[in-house]
């Protein structure tokens, strides 16, 4: 989702028109080609804290619209960029599935858990005395990279929602 959060909506929309520009329109199609994809997210995070890849991300795109001319590597960089805002897009829709167990105490069960994607939830929610009893696994399920028609619609997606709710509550809205 953080490719996908900030201003990347906005961000999107303007590298689309533009790698359409520079690429031309065959440039356009490896975007939701689920091998760019995966080559996508296996280079998203390379040499970024968690916390900086959205910053990261937008930074490229930036750079990306910046530029007069594009090189074959600035097409390619910016079909991968588009690849993860739909990505991250799809995320917004995915669903989770949570399976809880309580901690088997057989290291062979244990063991047997592991291989079955369980972890101890302390592993991950540290510092919480009632986590110690609990294994978990999360399946994501449901994620579907979405056509690359929705860069344009989400664009001012924020926005609209943002004026939904100030019409929706409009005594929750500071006076001017």
């Amino acid at each position: 989702q953080a490719f996908a959060s900030g201003s990347a909506e906005k961000l999107a929309s303007r590298l689309l028109a533009e790698l359409n520009d520079h690429g031309g329109e065959a440039a356009l199609a490896p975007i939701t080609d689920m091998k760019q994809v995966e080559s996508a997210m296996r280079r998203a995070g390379h040499g970024h804290k968690d916390q900086d890849y959205a910053a990261a991300h937008e930074k490229e795109a930036v750079r990306l619209l910046s530029l007069a001319k594009w090189s074959k590597r600035d097409v390619a960089v910016a079909q991968s960029w588009l690849s993860l805002f739909l990505l991250g897009r799809s995320a917004f829709q995915a669903k989770v599935f949570l399976s809880i167990v309580k901690v088997p105490e057989d290291a062979a069960e244990q063991k047997k858990m592991r291989a079955q994607r369980f972890r101890p939830l302390p592993e991950s929610l540290s510092g919480q005395g009632w986590a110690a009893a609990v294994w978990v696994r999360a399946t994501v399920v449901g994620l579907a990279l979405p056509d690359i028609s929705i860069v344009d619609a989400c664009r001012t997606e924020l926005e609209d929602l943002a004026v939904a709710y100030r019409d929706a509550f409009p005594s929750q809205n500071p006076k001017s």
